[in-house]
């Protein structure tokens, strides 16, 4: 059985999820309607017998199509925004997830991993890769970029919500450094997560999301929890709102980025995969 991975999403909140996954053949052509933004999007698939097959549309009706073919494609749409972007190594994308209604309002791909030599899974994917952040989309951007160590995480927690995180990490010279304090000053500190260089390491990040009472409705995140190769850290917070989490694919977490202002709006990870 062919295993892949779940990559993104990319884009908005709103819309219903959706689905097409390749199991014989691969991805041949795209159709997409777009006028200022992406309308939808149908995928064209064929196999080894030359049968094709066409997945539903996803996302509403107008605006112009366009299908091609070669090895570069688009823009289509409007180049504005925030933007994103995904490649493989080694692997193939075969097949896609969103959510859509009148728009496609946002997509992922998922991709295959191939195996080596020794039956062992071979990563498709990046070193590092940027999943996330996952949150609301207030607040100010930070990255504290990529570290070989973490060894500390702090967290300030209060009224069911994230006030903020700090994190101690290990420079490329052995020295301890210091994140800023990402996010407000409320909230009481938590028990330090304190990992142990040698035989610890942060591998998966998950929580949930929502909008935060006297915030203006916007979203912060509601509970965070941690997860080592040895342990599991929380849920600090209440569990409430939209779940998220960071991949199960083997690897460890070697930074943090997101956004933050009164609260910790959003969380993500870099990632250093096996």
């Amino acid at each position: 059985m062919e295993e892949f991975l779940t990559v993104g999403l990319w884009g908005g909140e709103g819309g219903d999820r959706w689905s097409f996954v390749v199991i014989n053949g691969g991805i041949i052509g795209m159709e997409i309607v777009h006028a200022n933004g992406i309308e939808s999007i149908t995928f064209k698939c064929g196999d080894e017998y030359g049968v094709l097959q066409h997945s539903r549309k996803y996302g509403g009706t107008g605006g112009v199509w366009r299908t091609d073919k070669g090895t570069e494609y688009g823009p289509y749409g409007t180049v504005t925004g925030q933007p994103f972007s995904y490649s493989t190594e080694g692997g193939a994308i075969v097949g896609f997830h969103g959510r859509s209604g009148t728009l496609l309002d946002a997509i992922g791909p998922y991709v295959n991993i191939p195996r080596k030599k020794d039956n062992t899974l071979k990563m498709a994917l990046p070193v590092p890769r940027v999943p996330g952040p996952w949150g609301g989309h207030g607040g100010m951007e930070w990255d504290d970029g990529v570290f070989p160590e973490i060894l500390e995480l702090h967290l300030f927690v209060g009224d069911s919500v994230i006030h903020a995180i700090r994190v101690l990490y290990q420079s490329r010279d052995g020295e301890p450094v210091w994140s800023p304090k990402h996010g407000g000053e409320g909230g009481d500190p938590s028990d330090p997560i304190k990992l142990k260089v040698s035989n610890e390491f942060l591998i998966r990040i998950a929580g949930f999301y929502g909008p935060v009472e006297g915030n203006g409705n916007f979203k912060a995140l509601r509970s965070i929890t941690f997860y080592t190769n040895k342990a599991k850290y929380g849920p600090y917070g209440d569990e409430i709102g939209q779940a998220f989490t960071s991949s199960v694919a083997p690897g460890r977490v070697v930074g943090f980025h997101g956004r933050s202002n009164a609260y910790l709006d959003a969380v993500g990870v870099h990632m250093e995969y096996f």
